[in-house]
C-alpha cells in the first residue's frame, strides 16, 4: 500500500461489520477483510480507526478459534498507535495475521487460512486499484500486476472442500478470478 500512495482513505474506508457471520466460510473472508481494512488504516494513519476495526478481528477470530492470538497483539497494536510507530504497527499486523493463519492451519482448517488470506488479497486490490485510478497512475497500476497470485487464488479455491466451493460469495469469486 505504501507504494500506492496517496490512498483516498476516506473515499475508500469501509464500514465495519457489526454482526459477524454465521458461516465459517464468510467469517475467514471477512477476518481476511478486516486486516487489509486495518492495513488500509495504518498506511494512512488513522489510528483512531484501528479501535473498532480491532474490536471486530478480536470477535471473529474468537469465533474461528484464534482469539487468543488476536487478543495477544491487541495490546502491542495500541500501544504502536498510541506513539503513531506506524512500522511498528504494521509489523504487529503482519505478526497478527501470520498467527492466525498458523492457528487454522495447527486446527487442520486450511481452507479457512486460505480464505482469510483470500478475502485480505481482494480488499487490498481493491484499494489498490482505486489508488492507481484516481488520477491514473501507470507506475501504481503496474505494482498489481500479479497474475500468480490470481493463479493461486484460482487454483486454492478449486481444492477447497465442496461446501465451500458452493457457497454463493465462493462461486462468484472464482467466477471472477481468473
Amino acid at each position: 500500500l505504501r507504494t500506492l500512495r496517496p490512498l483516498p482513505y476516506e473515499e475508500l474506508q469501509r464500514a465495519i461489520p457489526e454482526e459477524t457471520p454465521q458461516s465459517r466460510t464468510r467469517l475467514a473472508l471477512s477476518l481476511g477483510f478486516l486486516l487489509a481494512e486495518a492495513f488500509f488504516a495504518v498506511e494512512a494513519e488513522q489510528f483512531l480507526d484501528l479501535e473498532p476495526i480491532g474490536r471486530a478481528l478480536l470477535k471473529h477470530g474468537t469465533v474461528l478459534g484464534a482469539g487468543t492470538k488476536i487478543s495477544r497483539h491487541t495490546k502491542s497494536m495500541l500501544e504502536h498507535g498510541a506513539l503513531s510507530d506506524w512500522d511498528g504497527l504494521k509489523e504487529e499486523l503482519m505478526r497478527t495475521q501470520k498467527d492466525i493463519e498458523k492457528e487454522m492451519v495447527l486446527i487442520r482448517d486450511v481452507d479457512a487460512a486460505n480464505l482469510i488470506s483470500l478475502g485480505g488479497w481482494l480488499r487490498a486490490v481493491e484499494i489498490g486499484v482505486a489508488s492507481s485510478l484516481n488520477p491514473y497512475d501507470p507506475a501504481k497500476a503496474s505494482v498489481l500486476q500479479r497474475p500468480e497470485v490470481v493463479e493461486y487464488f484460482s487454483i486454492t479455491l478449486n481444492t477447497m472442500e465442496q461446501r465451500i466451493q458452493e457457497d454463493e460469495v465462493v462461486t462468484r469469486i472464482a467466477t471472477e478470478l481468473p
